[in-house]
C-alpha cells in the first residue's frame, strides 16, 4: 500500500487591476506565471499585486506581502531594473476581474459570479477584451433613480421590438433584457 504525497497548495497572490478608471480584483494570477518561470516564490506569505493596463500592455505596478519580512517583498526587489512599473511580457493567457465597487450578492461565491471583466493576452500585450456592463445603471458613480432605469429598460424594449427575429436573424431570447 502506498501513501500518496500531495503537495502543499502555495498561498494566493492578491490581484488589484486599475482599467479605465476603475477598480478589479482578478481571479487569475499572472505573478504565479512568472513565479513557475523563474522556478521558486520570494516569499512564503500572500502577495498583494497592483497591475494596470495602459495602451492595451499589462503591467505591473506594486507589490507587498501580507506578513512583514526582512528585507520587505516590494516591485524594487523583485525586480532590481524595471523602475515604477514592470511590463508583464512572461503572461499570455486569460485574465478574469471582478468589479470592486459591485456587492458580491449575499450567499453567492465570488468563483460563481460571472466575471466584470475579461481580457486575453499574449505576451503581456491585450488581444481581446470583454467587459460586461450590468442593469444596475451607475451614472457619475451613483444609482440612476428607479423611475429613469425603468424608463431606459421601456426605450431598450422599444429598440429591440424593431429588431427581426427569427432563424434568420439569429435571434437570442437572452436580448431581451439587454440595454442599447
Amino acid at each position: 500500500m502506498s501513501s500518496q504525497i500531495h503537495p502543499a497548495t502555495p498561498p494566493r497572490v492578491r490581484n488589484l487591476l486599475s482599467h479605465r478608471n476603475r477598480e478589479f480584483h482578478l481571479l487569475d494570477e499572472p505573478l504565479e506565471h512568472y513565479f513557475q518561470l523563474i522556478g521558486q516564490r520570494p516569499c512564503k506569505g500572500e502577495i498583494t499585486a497592483e497591475w494596470e493596463i495602459e495602451d492595451g500592455w499589462l503591467y505591473l505596478t506594486g507589490l507587498s506581502t501580507a506578513e512583514p519580512q526582512d528585507p520587505p517583498l516590494t516591485l524594487d526587489r523583485l525586480f532590481p531594473f524595471a523602475g515604477r512599473r514592470v511590463f508583464a511580457a512572461w503572461y499570455s493567457g486569460q485574465i478574469r476581474g471582478l468589479r470592486r465597487d459591485r456587492p458580491i450578492m449575499p450567499g453567492m461565491d465570488s468563483a460563481r459570479r460571472y466575471p466584470d471583466l475579461i481580457l486575453s493576452l499574449h505576451c503581456g500585450h491585450i488581444e481581446s477584451m470583454s467587459q460586461v456592463h450590468r442593469n444596475d445603471l451607475m451614472a457619475g458613480g451613483r444609482r440612476v433613480p428607479a423611475r429613469a432605469a425603468e424608463s431606459l429598460s421601456q426605450a431598450s424594449a422599444k429598440v429591440l421590438a424593431f429588431m427581426p427575429r427569427g432563424a434568420d436573424a439569429n435571434w437570442n431570447p437572452g436580448w431581451q433584457g439587454a440595454l442599447v
